[in-house]
């Protein structure tokens, strides 16, 4: 696989932070065909946009998940606060409750995909000593 050359690495960092293929053209100096074509057609650049898109949505991460304590306390108070409405209450409640399920799922999903992945290794090791 070929390096991606400084024009690509624009175009990318463009794509990657939400612009379109025109700013990235812009930014590139190239045509917005030239961008459909390395967006479908090289294999360097497509990793490139990946890497940075992974990046960008890791560095979104990380904020969102500073901030998961405090959105916590925040529906913990509303659902303590006795004269907000029944209805916000409940509301908070619903947030809680989905809240924990979502992680428990993603946290049971995460344990039998790494069991499954050690498994399949223990067969590819099988695989090439046998």
């Amino acid at each position: 696989m070929s390096e991606v050359n400084n024009n690509q690495v624009k175009a990318a960092q463009v794509l990657a932070n939400g612009g379109s293929v025109l700013e990235a053209a812009e930014a590139a100096g190239v045509t917005e065909r030239t961008v459909y074509n390395w967006r479908h057609s090289d294999m360097a650049f497509r990793a490139k946009l990946t890497e940075l898109k992974d990046a960008v949505f890791f560095d979104g991460y990380l904020v969102v998940s500073s901030l998961v304590r405090n959105a916590a306390l925040v529906l913990q108070s509303v659902m303590d606060d006795e004269t907000a409405s029944n209805r916000d209450r409940i509301s908070a409640a619903r947030a809680v409750l989905s809240s924990v399920l979502q992680i428990r799922e993603n946290y049971e999903l995460q344990e039998r995909l790494e069991r499954i992945e050690q498994q399949l290794a223990t067969l590819q090791e099988g695989a090439t000593n046998g």
